[in-house]
């Protein structure tokens, strides 16, 4: 998904269960990298910037949506 020919966020739609990638403030991925198992570094993207979330866990819904929702305003 791209705003103003920027990515924002990564998603394999059919992969079961749904991963999603998205842009991050360092502090901020590290900080959830070590709050939630299911949230890793950005897979093929630039581990410092990019999370990489595996719904469906504790990270729920509505983090998923704010987290895409920060992406986006980071790039847009």
């Amino acid at each position: 998904f791209k705003v103003g020919g920027k990515m924002f966020a990564l998603a394999q739609l059919k992969r079961e269960p749904l991963q999603v990638s998205v842009k991050c403030e360092r502090e901020l991925g590290e900080q959830l990298r070590g709050t939630y198992e299911e949230i890793e570094p950005g897979y093929h993207l630039n581990k410092r910037h990019w999370l990489t979330v595996t719904c469906g866990g504790a990270a729920d819904d509505k983090l998923v949506r704010e987290l895409v929702a920060g992406s986006y305003d980071l790039v847009a």
